[in-house]
């Protein structure tokens, strides 16, 4: 078990009576909290588990937080030291250094793209801007940068308080030494990036479908029932949506429809969504109005 002890700062006129918005704070420590133990498990691989504990202190003109951070292995000691990779497993103090070389990153990229990584040996790496401008980190520095929940949780305690009036500095500090500092126009770098989605499937097929509901105006979806689970999908058969805005296709509650449709899969930043789309409506089934003679049976 090993611990850790760091500061977080923040600094500025609307603290000078050593004074924060409760929700505010709340939202930045469980961030943090959260920061520190994603990297945690990011870094040594599940292995080990960080709980992070706050105190707080004060000094004029700013509100300074004690963090004293506890990690414990969650495997057998023994078979922990024969792992693979026992020789890679940080302390809090190391994560710390990888958490505040990852803000670093943050700042020197800016709002420019990164042109070229470039291997150095086996541990460290150097970032090139598009100006050719480069930074040299550990490689282990980027799987913090590139994951979403850290970079989520970056915005939380750095980007949504530097947005605030009289909020004009954040800080890590570990041993008195300020790790790295973000400076009020900093903030904005912190926002968390939006996720393209990414297409990893898709299919055609045809499938029957009763009508839950309806939206009639273009591209909004319509909510389908397919016997098991309820889909929401958009309507692209324009000689069907015509049909209805002319009057020629009328419907009720309980209609099924007889359709060609397309599902595509998209990895997103919340994991896997499917859409689908109707490409073609191949036969309105009308709900049944009265009983079918032949498939009665007498009483």
């Amino acid at each position: 078990m090993s611990r850790a002890i760091f500061h977080i700062v923040y600094d500025g006129s609307a603290l000078k009576d050593n004074e924060i918005n409760a929700k505010s704070l709340a939202s930045a420590l469980l961030a943090i909290a959260e920061i520190f133990e994603e990297a945690d498990k990011v870094l040594n691989h599940g292995r080990t588990k960080s709980e992070v504990n706050i105190k707080a202190s004060f000094k004029t003109g700013s509100f300074k937080i004690d963090f004293v951070t506890v990690q414990s292995f969650l495997q057998n000691l023994q078979e922990f030291l024969i792992s693979d990779t026992a020789q890679a497993t940080l302390n809090g103090i190391e994560i710390l250094s990888v958490v505040s070389a990852c803000v670093g990153i943050i700042k020197f990229l800016g709002k420019k793209k990164v042109n070229k990584i470039q291997p150095i040996n086996n541990k460290n790496i150097r970032i090139y801007r598009e100006d050719d401008q480069y930074i040299e980190v550990e490689k282990r520095v980027l799987e913090l940068y590139n994951n979403i929940k850290i970079r989520e949780n970056l915005n939380e305690a750095i980007a949504k308080p530097l947005a605030k009036d009289g909020y004009d500095e954040f800080a890590i500090i570990s041993e008195d030494k300020i790790l790295e500092r973000v400076e009020k126009e900093e903030g904005i770098l912190f926002v968390k990036p939006e996720i393209q989605n990414e297409e990893i499937s898709t299919k055609e097929f045809e499938h029957v479908y009763s009508i839950v509901s309806v939206i009639f105006k273009k591209d909004n979806k319509w909510r389908l029932f397919d016997g098991n689970n309820e889909i929401n999908a958009i309507i692209k058969d324009s000689d069907f949506l015509d049909g209805i805005e002319n009057g020629s296709i009328s419907f009720s509650m309980g209609d099924r429809l007889f359709c060609q449709v397309r599902i595509t899969q998209f990895e997103t930043d919340r994991g896997l969504k499917s859409e689908y789309e109707i490409l073609k409506i191949k036969r309105h089934i009308k709900r049944p109005e009265q009983l079918n003679f032949f498939n009665t049976h007498n009483l």
